[in-house]
């Protein structure tokens, strides 16, 4: 087969073009955990202090995954057994990563539905009265 020119840059320029977006994604990471905590913060310092718990727990997590992802793709290791063992904990650490991701938004959630509540129940009193 001839050595294509055209086709070997389209090669090496899309290459660059993957470890580029490969290298800004730690960048966009940082970027949603500042969104997120700015937008799940309650106002009580209780429920501020469990989310601060929580998202450090998410980044150690995101780590781990992260190095597992790596070890997956590098690992010397093509046995069934061992391909499914990390395939399987990269998965883990991702649904860990998701069930915190949730767990972030219950604080701000159940005190604006206590505030709810308490209007209702208001509500409820001086119509009983």
């Amino acid at each position: 087969m001839p050595y294509d020119r055209d086709a070997d840059w389209e090669g090496r320029v899309q290459a660059g073009k993957v470890e580029s977006l490969r290298r800004s994604v730690p960048d966009m990471r940082a970027m949603h955990h500042e969104a997120l905590s700015i937008a799940e913060v309650t106002g009580d310092e209780h429920w501020d202090r469990f989310l601060e718990i929580v998202q450090g727990r998410i980044e150690e997590l995101r780590i781990e995954r992260d190095k597992a992802l790596d070890q997956l793709k590098t690992s010397d290791d093509y046995s069934v057994e061992g391909m499914i063992n990390q395939k399987l904990a990269v998965r883990l650490f991702g649904i860990s990563i998701e069930v915190l991701e949730w767990t972030v938004g219950l604080p701000k959630e159940i005190l604006e539905k206590g505030e709810r509540a308490k209007g209702l129940l208001g509500t409820v009193d001086e119509t009983a009265h």
